[in-house]
């Protein structure tokens, strides 16, 4: 995962306001997949929350240190902590 898109979906997102990753990729003109994934970084490490349980609505959490610092730390230590899986690692794109 990258760390520019982590920052870009935060910066994004305005406190109290819901968010699909439809909506956001398209604020943001990224893709859906990219932004889901952000989504779901955010939501496991306490920076978002899905606000309910049939649909995919989330919602920032007020957080210091920055989602993206957090990252940064996860990819330090376990290395990509978010692995691009749609490729097998034999094959080049």
């Amino acid at each position: 995962m990258e760390r520019a898109v982590v920052d870009v979906v935060w910066s994004a997102m305005k406190d109290h306001e819901l968010y699909t990753p439809d909506d956001l990729a398209n604020t943001l003109e990224q893709p859906v997949e990219s932004v889901t994934r952000v989504l779901k970084f955010l939501e496991k490490y306490d920076f978002a929350e899905q606000v309910t349980k049939h649909e995919m609505i989330f919602r920032k959490v007020a957080s210091d240190p920055s989602p993206s610092d957090v990252l940064g730390v996860l990819e330090t230590a376990l290395g990509d902590p978010f692995p691009d899986n749609r490729m097998p690692d034999n094959q080049m794109p």
